[in-house]
């Protein structure tokens, strides 16, 4: 990897091991209110936001509730999983200390919103390494569009070359990697696209480095 000074940090299946219970928290949802699950679900969801995701839910697949219920239903289910069972991926904090050890500035640009993201980071003792968290609504914008980089860019005092991004899942690596940052994916379970996503990235692993 070449020599960085800011980092850009995915959350959810890069930081930490949650996307197993994000995986879930859809189907059984809609299970619950009497939905049939598309087969396609997971796929689309993945390039969604939480509430793109519950109006999706409204919209296309007859939950009869709001979307704003529904967002409230899911995040409330998913607070419990955040601070009752996920936990840090392999050797991230380990890493993430490293990095600030050396002075690298760092951020979180994540599509969980900002109230629910403080709470694993607190929970296991990485929100102190973080400059700021942006949340995908507060960009105004999916991870779809580089604006979500650009933006966690600025705000870093960082110029594009000198930033390295670290993520999990394919449409966001092939964001950042076709807006011209340095990406590094991490392996996650749950992601899936393995091939897809290596081609793509500048360096793929399959966990964080383990710090002497």
């Amino acid at each position: 990897m070449h020599d960085f000074h800011y980092a850009i940090f995915d959350m959810d299946g890069t930081l930490i091991d949650s996307m197993k219970y994000w995986k879930n928290l859809g189907r059984d949802f809609l299970i619950a209110n009497g939905c049939t699950v598309p087969e396609d679900m997971s796929a689309t969801l993945q390039a969604l936001s939480t509430r793109e995701g519950a109006d999706y839910f409204s919209r296309e697949l007859g939950v009869n509730k709001s979307g704003t219920e529904i967002l409230d239903e899911l995040h409330k289910t998913m607070i419990r999983n955040y601070r009752e069972k996920v936990e840090c991926k392999k050797n991230a904090k380990e890493y993430v200390e490293s990095l600030h050890g050396r002075g690298v500035k760092m951020c979180i640009a994540t599509a969980t919103p900002f109230h629910m993201a403080t709470i694993p980071l607190r929970k296991l003792g990485l929100l102190p390494y973080f400059s700021f968290i942006l949340d995908t609504e507060e960009a105004g914008i999916s991870k779809a569009s580089p604006e979500v980089y650009d933006l966690a860019a600025r705000r870093l005092g960082a110029e594009k070359e000198d930033v390295v991004i670290f993520e999990d899942a394919a449409y966001a690596l092939q964001t950042a990697h076709a807006a011209g940052y340095y990406t590094v994916a991490l392996e996650d379970a749950e992601a899936g696209m393995t091939e897809e996503i290596r081609q793509i990235c500048d360096e793929y692993w399959t966990e964080f480095p383990s710090v002497p």
